[in-house]
Parts: C-alpha cells; sequence; structure tokens
C-alpha cells in the first residue's frame, strides 16, 4: 500500500505544478509535439526501399511548412539548455 500513497502524490504534485506551470507546459507540448513529427518521418523515410530516394524524401519533406514550423525553435529534449533552431 505504500507504493500506492507515493503513486497518489506523486501525482497530485505533477497536476499541481502542470496547472501551476503554463509557459512550462507550453514548451513541453511543443517538444512533444516535434518528438512525434520526428518519429512520424522517421518511420516514413524506413518505408522507403532505396537510399536515394528515402534521403531525397527526407529532404523534400522537412522543407515542408508543417515541418518547418513543428521542428523550429524547439528546447532540446536531453538538454533544455540547448535551442534546437532548425534540422539540417
Amino acid at each position: 500500500m505504500q507504493v500506492a500513497s507515493v503513486s497518489v502524490r506523486f501525482g497530485l504534485l505533477l497536476e499541481a505544478y502542470c496547472w501551476g506551470s503554463q509557459e512550462h507546459m507550453k514548451l513541453l507540448t511543443k517538444q512533444m509535439e516535434s518528438l512525434d513529427k520526428l518519429k512520424g518521418t522517421s518511420d516514413l523515410v524506413r518505408s522507403k526501399k532505396d537510399k536515394d530516394k528515402a534521403r531525397a524524401f527526407l529532404h523534400d519533406y522537412l522543407a515542408e511548412p508543417h515541418c518547418l514550423e513543428a521542428l523550429a525553435d524547439v528546447l532540446c529534449p536531453l538538454d533544455p539548455s540547448f535551442r534546437c533552431k532548425r534540422v539540417k
């Protein structure tokens, strides 16, 4: 039972933090959207059989406006002291 009560307390603390820190939640949401976009892009590129076609597809796909917007100006999830400006 001790683990359950700690889990509930942690959940309540996390919820209170999320409600009280809306600016940080916006940053975390942007990070999640960017990671989801990268994961989807990776899956699309992997589905291509030819390496050259996959590379060309990747460059074209990342140049599309929806990718540029999703992947621009994001705090790095691994080290928030770095800001990812764009994908090269």
